[in-house]
């Protein structure tokens, strides 16, 4: 999650998510949805580009890749690779108990797994610490119709 660009203009951090991080996202940075408001399709919402007056472009790109992994190499692998990864700004995370942490991460596993995106693995799946954050995400996934690919680098869709 990132903190608006523009904050020394608006002096609001999130003001691109409604003020609402948890819940809403601005994909391309124009303008924030509901993450509630996805069309039946799996695509973008009916309000998906009001700000600029774009239409999606219909144009066929790879799907989007979330990126799982220990910290912080999950968080370099994703920026590099331009991947989505669970990231709440520090304070607001350390405000939260151990159950809010997990419920936020959550959500952003299950909006992946509800579209059918891969989970990248940033940490080897041979690497994975018993009782870590990172395991639980995996065994997560697993149980939802996952499974790892041939090489143990992600996580997709059963199929």
């Amino acid at each position: 999650m990132s903190i608006d660009p523009l904050v020394g203009e608006t002096d609001q951090p999130y003001v691109f998510t409604n003020d609402n991080p948890l819940n809403a996202e601005d994909p391309l940075g124009q303008v924030y949805f509901d993450i509630g408001n996805i069309d039946e399709s799996g695509g973008a919402p009916a309000n998906f580009g009001a700000a600029t007056g774009e239409e999606p472009s219909g144009v066929a790109t790879a799907p989007p890749v979330r990126v799982i992994g220990h910290y912080p190499i999950y968080v370099e692998v994703a920026e590099t690779e331009g991947g989505r990864f669970f990231s709440i700004p520090e304070d607001i995370y350390r405000g939260m108990s151990p159950e809010e942490q997990w419920r936020a991460n959550v959500k952003f596993l299950d909006r992946g797994i509800a579209k059918g995106e891969e989970f990248k693995l940033a940490t080897p799946a041979d690497e994975i610490r018993p009782g870590s954050s990172l395991a639980k995400e995996v065994n997560f996934i697993l149980e939802r119709g996952y499974e790892f690919n041939a090489a143990k680098t992600a996580l997709i869709p059963r199929g």
